[in-house]
């Protein structure tokens, strides 16, 4: 009796640290699980970024790939809203115009100043120059010059040798005429462009918004 109350004794007190050592080993699977699964959700979390990065290297490439459209609208009115002249003609919104370089653009005018202001006998802005094809269409119907007493305005970009003469006249049951053309825009730069026909002040019809950055004349930005 007494070696088996021996006995039994020692089994209880092995039984705790046995228990123990059951328990540090289940922690310690745990703790390898949890460090695991952070390996792994962090390997994918770089791989993702990874991925994000090869499509989207950065904020700046991003902005840098986005190009301008490739079609401007002008509208041509006989008054300008808002202009300090009360009896100038201008090209709305904005005489500033800015198209993506080494590019084709479409560009839209609509005159709704119809009235002809007829070009000078021999003038070479009845013709039109450096579109593409050598042509515009006016409401869907293709032309290569107009009549000189025909031409209501002019859109030139003299540095590009583009000349486009908008027609003052529209057809019947319309109070504008929708001029189209393209061009191609070449090297960055900026440069002036102007209306040639005399629809300003003075003896020869060239001053007034003739002269004036903000009515018949302005820029043309091509960018880069």
């Amino acid at each position: 009796m007494p070696h088996s109350t021996q006995t039994a004794g020692a089994r209880s007190e092995a039984r705790p640290k046995y228990a123990t050592w059951i328990a540090a080993v289940h922690w310690m699977r745990l703790g390898v699980w949890v460090a695991g699964s952070l390996v792994a959700g962090a390997l994918i979390l770089l791989t993702l970024l990874a991925r994000m990065d090869a499509l989207l290297p950065s904020t700046q490439s991003a902005s840098s790939q986005t190009a301008l459209p490739d079609r401007v609208t002008l509208d041509i009115l006989p008054v300008k809203p808002g202009g300090p002249a009360e009896n100038y003609a201008a090209y709305v919104p904005s005489t500033v115009v800015s198209m993506q370089a080494n590019s084709i653009v479409t560009v839209t005018i609509r005159n709704f100043d119809l009235d002809a202001r007829p070009l000078p006998n021999g003038s070479l802005y009845a013709r039109v120059q450096g579109t593409v094809g050598g042509v515009a269409y006016a409401d869907g119907t293709a032309y290569t010059a107009l009549d000189r007493s025909d031409v209501a305005h002019t859109f030139t970009v003299p540095a590009l040798h583009l000349n486009v003469p908008i027609p003052g006249r529209a057809i019947a049951g319309k109070r504008y005429v929708t001029v189209t053309f393209r061009m191609q825009t070449g090297n960055a730069g900026t440069y002036e462009w102007r209306c040639y026909a005399p629809c300003g002040d003075g003896p020869d019809g060239d001053a007034g918004p003739m002269a004036d950055d903000t009515y018949m004349r302005g820029a043309l930005v091509v960018e880069s």
